[in-house]
């Protein structure tokens, strides 16, 4: 039997593929955590049941058990328009482009009509470019636009995107409303606290990058530079995460010499004590929407090096100040950073790029933006 979202409130459904491991659940996690109730119902549905980040007992879920694949697509739309007649939610909102398509599918074949939210938190037009077949890259940019046209408010979550969206398709400007990612620092704090999953070693300095091993992120780039930079150096790198490209990335170390200096940890659901033990970290992204984990490195005070990837990271990082915005396609530059930083390192915690960070970014002043989103007031 469905769980009753809520009576006299705003019933809200996000829609991602799971709720682990990357910046979009991340964004539902905390999401469906904050939400006032007095206002708020919030429910959750998943494309497959992988629930990895905390979710609230109060949150009901409801899994569309997508099989693996494009086949699998056809049968969680119509699932997906059924639960929406079923649950008839007030909103609904798609955490990422992938999701948006399913959403915007569903609800031409639902009889409800909820107010439909499109979130978009990644570089649109890059990640169309990693599609090797030219039929699927179009393909695949017709079914965003027309999920996009059919959306009631896009919500990108950095204003570099808003500008790239207003640029593909000049009519949506009227109705993108940019909402950056909620992060909630005090909770963030309390995780940091706990005991370190991957204890320090007293005699080196440490990075950390974290993030899913997929090819946007450029963990090759990244272990070539720190190979060129800091090799044989009393420094290590901790990455935090997991994904296809884990095989290769191991055999990567392998062949650069690492493995004495770089620790893959794995996907961690509390990052937190481990980020908050770095002196540096470090991103090496070609592309990005609005890194979550960069925001909450240098909220903790966590001096940072990053390419300057269209788009996010020189919305957070304030270069000179709170850390360093290296070109993209210069990757000297980046090993040149890196030699600068272990030659004079940024001291940490760095309370500049803490206070920047959960001034911009912090969950009083964005929870306010999302919920009048969710909810305009009259007037």
């Amino acid at each position: 039997m469905d769980q009753v979202l809520g009576s006299g409130r705003l019933r809200v459904m996000f829609l991602c593929a799971t709720l682990s491991g990357g910046g979009a659940e991340r964004f539902v996690s905390t999401s469906l955590r904050v939400l006032p109730r007095e206002r708020f119902a919030p429910a959750l549905a998943v494309l497959r049941r992988q629930l990895e980040y905390p979710l609230p007992d109060d949150v009901p879920v409801y899994s569309l058990d997508k099989a693996g694949g494009p086949h699998g697509i056809p049968l969680a739309v119509l699932r997906l328009a059924r639960l929406v007649d079923r649950v008839r939610p007030d909103v609904v909102l798609g955490s990422y482009a992938f999701a948006n398509e399913i959403l915007g599918e569903a609800l031409r074949l639902a009889r409800h009509r909820p107010r439909f939210i499109a979130r978009i938190a990644n570089n649109v037009d890059k990640v169309e470019s990693h599609l090797r077949s030219p039929l699927k890259r179009w393909i695949a940019g017709r079914w965003l636009d027309r999920s996009l046209r059919r959306a009631d408010v896009i919500m990108p979550n950095a204003q570099g995107l808003a500008g790239q969206l207003t640029g593909r398709t000049p009519e949506w400007a009227g109705k993108i409303t940019v909402v950056p990612n909620p992060t909630d620092f005090e909770y963030i704090d309390r995780l940091a606290a706990q005991a370190n999953p991957v204890p320090r070693c007293r005699d080196r300095r440490r990075i950390v990058a974290v993030g899913r091993f997929n090819p946007a992120k450029r963990y090759d780039r990244m272990l070539q530079a720190f190979a060129a930079a800091l090799r044989d150096q009393a420094v290590e790198l901790v990455v935090c995460g997991d994904g296809p490209l884990r095989p290769e990335i191991e055999a990567r170390i392998r062949a650069l010499g690492l493995s004495a200096q770089v620790r893959l940890a794995g996907f961690l659901s509390n990052p937190y004590p481990v980020i908050a033990s770095a002196d540096l970290f470090l991103l090496t992204s070609d592309y990005e929407g609005l890194p979550n984990a960069l925001i909450e490195a240098q909220g903790l005070g966590i001096p940072a090096i990053s390419t300057d990837c269209p788009t996010g990271p020189n919305e957070i990082i304030d270069p000179g100040v709170t850390g360093v915005l290296t070109p993209l396609g210069r990757d000297d530059e980046l090993v040149a950073a890196l030699r600068r930083w272990h030659a004079a390192p940024f001291v940490a915690p760095m309370p500049e790029a803490a206070a920047s960070a959960r001034s911009k970014f912090g969950l009083p002043k964005i929870l306010c933006r999302l919920e009048d989103l969710l909810a305009p007031r009259a007037g």
